[in-house]
């Protein structure tokens, strides 16, 4: 897991691409706002993920019924939350729409696949930690969504008070992936989306 850090202070980039239907290019504030959009799901997935890491890591545990569809339902109410918009009501026949459906299904995906991992009885960490999910989530959704670059969006993730198991204080111990924590804070820059759009 040496890629989870770097000189950055662990800036994790999870590019994320998108076809468009579409022949001719969008305008540009409408691709921002499916930038923004995507980004908003992935953050609001990262952080039921991080959100569960004591019950992921939980070695007494067997089924911890932390499903795909279960991390995306707190993902929409995340979403939701924070865009004041229901994502599954957005019309599915529009760009917004359709891109939304295909990151979701990624999400369900990828926690469907790992239910092994986190459900295994008798280990601790196991590694399933936010930036493992969006880089998987990340590598997915390209599958999903996928042509020629076309514009390109970075938004800032900043650490909240889960991230701090492993990015927090005191800076230099070693935290549960075996390296050395950054001491930062809550609020801190610990993470860019960068999301990709192609036509």
């Amino acid at each position: 897991m040496a890629w989870l850090r770097s000189p950055l202070n662990a800036l994790l980039i999870a590019g994320l691409t998108a076809a468009a239907a579409v022949a001719a290019s969008p305008p540009a504030d409408e691709e921002a706002v499916i930038t923004q959009s995507l980004a908003e799901m992935l953050r609001d997935a990262r952080t039921v993920i991080s959100n569960n890491q004591d019950l992921i890591n939980n070695p007494e545990l067997g089924d911890k019924h932390l499903s795909g569809q279960v991390v995306l339902e707190q993902a929409v109410k995340g979403y939701a939350k924070a865009t004041g918009k229901d994502p599954t009501k957005i019309d599915p026949n529009s760009r917004q729409g359709r891109l939304l459906r295909a990151m979701m299904a990624s999400i369900v995906a990828v926690t469907d696949d790992n239910q092994a991992t986190i459900n295994e009885k008798g280990t601790g960490f196991k590694g399933f930690i936010p930036a493992v999910f969006a880089r998987l989530v990340s590598e997915d959704f390209n599958q999903l969504a996928n042509g020629r670059p076309a514009f390109r969006v970075t938004v800032p993730e900043y650490y909240a008070p889960s991230c701090l198991v492993c990015h927090g204080s005191p800076k230099g111990e070693m935290d549960l992936t075996g390296y050395p924590k950054e001491g930062g804070k809550t609020g801190d820059l610990g993470a860019v989306i960068s999301i990709t759009l192609y036509h």
